[in-house]
């Protein structure tokens, strides 16, 4: 009679130790749901994955080149120059500099999904350490957003928030006259409002793209990153070519000068140093970014010579 209530209650030990160890499982199963920001959003689809950040990579690289064309006088007549311009600004949503309503509209809508989404990744965060279940939807959206919003939509929103300080900018050029309403009030809140947006915005999405990226050659494939410091110097080049774009709107030669500079070192980091794993994935990007480098290298005699007006003339000597 005692031995055979030793072996129930050792097995009753058993039957709790292995719950233990589902429940244990199950903890862990929910915790991995949450990391949150891990920059695979496409995890399911390899092929999907591979062609959105070829994607990704090209229209990134196209808002890059916005600058050079929008400031810059490039040899091309001006129809032509124009027509492109507009395809700049619908991509990089300075078309809403020319609108009053838009751009606060805009700003404020780009500014809540800013917040939304870094107040979302701190809350993933924090419920991952825990090792608390989360929704996996929405963390999926999250992941999805964030990759997002530190990618194609990093530039158009920097674009946006830096809208405002062109009315404090003017100079006695004419190329200088803002596109939008100014010396009102509501124009100096939109400018601390546009302000407060960016600096919310550069930390978060550079500390995201910097310290959280994947070494997954199964899901991540040929844009495998060694480590996030490409992408970082990425972004920040882009938001000083943004700002000093629109702030340095008249100095032609400077800007050509720094955008030949700031991609010239882009170019060098990404044929040097092989950011990615993959050498597609290192050709693909350093090709982008030479086509960068070379819209603001021709920049540079284009500013200098003003050759827009000769074109001009040849074109119309030709019509």
């Amino acid at each position: 009679m005692h031995t055979e209530e030793v072996e129930f209650v050792g097995s009753i030990g058993k039957m709790s130790e292995d719950k233990k160890s589902i429940a244990s499982s199950q903890s862990s199963s929910s915790a991995a749901a949450l990391n949150v920001i891990r920059f695979n959003a496409f995890d399911e689809e390899p092929r999907l994955g591979q062609l959105f950040y070829i994607f990704e990579a090209c229209v990134i690289a196209f808002q890059n080149m916005a600058v050079s064309f929008r400031r810059l006088n490039w040899p091309l007549p001006s129809n032509i120059l124009e027509l492109i311009n507009d395809v700049f600004r619908y991509v990089g949503f300075s078309i809403v500099w020319s609108n009053e309503m838009l751009l606060v509209l805009v700003t404020i809508v780009l500014g809540v999904i800013t917040v939304i989404l870094m107040v979302g990744v701190v809350i993933c965060t924090i419920l991952n350490e825990k090792g608390s279940s989360a929704v996996p939807i929405l963390a999926k959206i999250i992941n999805i957003a964030v990759v997002m919003l530190s990618g194609i939509f990093y530039t158009p929103c920097v674009s946006v928030f830096i809208g405002s300080t062109q009315c404090y900018t003017v100079t006695s050029d004419p190329l200088s006259i803002p596109t939008i309403g100014c010396g009102t009030t509501m124009r100096h809140l939109m400018l601390v409002i546009g302000l407060i947006f960016l600096i919310v915005l550069v930390p978060f999405t550079l500390l995201i793209r910097l310290f959280i990226f994947s070494h997954n050659h199964k899901k991540e494939g040929i844009f495998t990153l060694q480590t996030g410091a490409f992408f970082t110097l990425l972004l920040i080049g882009s938001t000083l070519m943004q700002i000093i774009g629109l702030i340095l709107r008249t100095q032609k030669l400077l800007i050509a000068i720094l955008g030949t500079i700031i991609y010239g070192i882009t170019v060098l980091y990404t044929l040097l140093l092989q950011p990615y794993f993959h050498p597609l994935g290192n050709t693909i990007w350093s090709s982008l970014i030479t086509i960068v480098f070379i819209c603001y290298f021709i920049g540079i005699p284009v500013a200098i010579l003003d050759t827009s007006q000769i074109w001009d003339f040849q074109f119309l000597q030709d019509g």
